[in-house]
């Protein structure tokens, strides 16, 4: 995301400090903030139309 600033990433629970199921994504929304790194809710219908 560094090298790419019109990057995005998006998932449920990524966003603040749970990071994901398994943590990957914990500091990306303290260093990259939260109109790059943001929860979405778990209805696969809501991503599609996100994309």
């Amino acid at each position: 995301m560094a090298k790419h600033p019109e990057a995005l990433f998006y998932g449920q629970d990524v966003g603040h400090r749970l990071g994901g199921v398994f943590r990957e994504a914990a500091t990306l929304a303290q260093k990259f903030g939260n109109d790059r790194v943001y929860n979405t809710p778990i209805q696969e219908a809501l991503l599609l139309a996100l994309q």
